[in-house]
């Protein structure tokens, strides 16, 4: 598959290609940037491995300028609703670690 245009579902987003649908495409590309790098290719790999299931896969894979949506839209509404709670996640967790080393900098 290399040189094809749905190579990787991570990589596909980032360059802007149509992926999931636009909506969890821009989830990805938010939560990818709160994310380590490690974080990042586990993400990659776990969407890959959730929209892998998908009895569309083979005909979306073949049309690399259609969304996902259009051809399994049930799934995007699942992978967007975990991107959105990873997001929240994550967000909540930099806030804390935030407020740590803020309240760590006046006590010091």
């Amino acid at each position: 598959m290399n040189g094809h245009p749905r190579d990787d579902v991570a990589n596909d987003i980032a360059d802007g290609r149509p992926t999931l649908s636009e909506n969890a495409d821009a989830l990805v590309l938010a939560v990818s940037r709160l994310l380590t790098f490690n974080e990042r290719e586990a993400l990659g790999e776990e969407l890959a491995s959730r929209v892998a299931v998908s009895l569309r896969w083979g005909e979306w894979m073949n049309q690399p300028t259609r969304y996902l949506d259009d051809l399994d839209a049930p799934l995007v509404v699942s992978l967007t609703e975990f991107l959105s709670l990873r997001l929240e996640e994550r967000r909540s967790t930099l806030r804390r670690e935030h407020a740590g080393a803020c309240d760590g900098a006046r006590t010091s």
